[in-house]
């Protein structure tokens, strides 16, 4: 039996989640509270996870992480999503993702290292693609995610644009992948994709409903 003890309580806070932390979410492994470990030593034998589980207990009902991620969420609902999403490969099941260079090296605080989001993201169901998998593509690539710092670089920017044009990718940053975790949910990868399509349907529009100034003169 795999799984993963925190050491809060009622009168313990609850700290930020951390990678491991997180990975147990992703992997839907049972989150317990650090007094099931204190009583099955006492008993010489592990005991039954229900009455522990971290999900059903006021510390996790009330946690707050806004602070830290700037986003707030249920982390009983995330551990819940976790479960489920588990069940069915993950909350990232049948998508594929490129990590941009450089990524934990931006000035957000809370942004994961590369090799902290490699991990988590294969946890979640997704599957990585290397250079070499990227110059055997041809055309589009359904649910193909592109990661970039959340203060992104310039270099970040065009490989970004040129995954997005070239195979219909989805640019995220590091604080999008991190709210998707969290949550186990695709709930902010759909808002982001309905607002990038909102803009499609404007640009046009915009570009040609633009009247010029009537005191510019035309170019001959």
């Amino acid at each position: 039996m795999t799984v993963f003890v925190v050491f809060a309580d009622s009168t313990t806070p609850l700290k930020p989640p951390t990678t491991p932390f997180i990975y147990a979410m992703c992997k839907g492994l049972p989150i317990l509270r650090s007094v099931w470990l204190e009583k099955s030593l006492k008993n010489e034998d592990f005991l039954s996870t229900d009455k522990y589980l971290l999900k059903d207990h006021g510390v996790a009902e009330n946690y707050d992480v806004s602070e830290v991620y700037e986003i707030s969420f249920s982390l009983s609902q995330g551990i819940d999503n976790g479960i489920k999403a588990s069940a069915q490969g993950g909350v990232l099941a049948g998508h594929h993702f490129v990590l941009c260079s450089c990524i934990g090296e931006s000035k957000a605080q809370d942004e994961l290292s590369r090799k902290e989001l490699k991990v988590l993201l294969q946890a979640a169901g997704a599957q990585p693609l290397t250079t070499k998998d990227l110059r055997k593509l041809d055309g589009d690539l359904d649910n193909f995610l592109v990661v970039t710092s959340t203060i992104a670089t310039d270099e970040q920017v065009e490989l970004a644009n040129r995954l997005v044009d070239d195979h219909k990718a989805t640019s995220v940053t590091c604080e999008l992948v991190t709210q998707i975790l969290l949550k186990q949910s695709l709930d902010p990868l759909e808002k982001l994709k309905a607002k990038e399509q909102r803009l499609q349907r404007i640009r046009p529009l915009s570009t040609s409903s633009q009247v010029p100034p009537k005191n510019c003169s035309k170019q001959r």
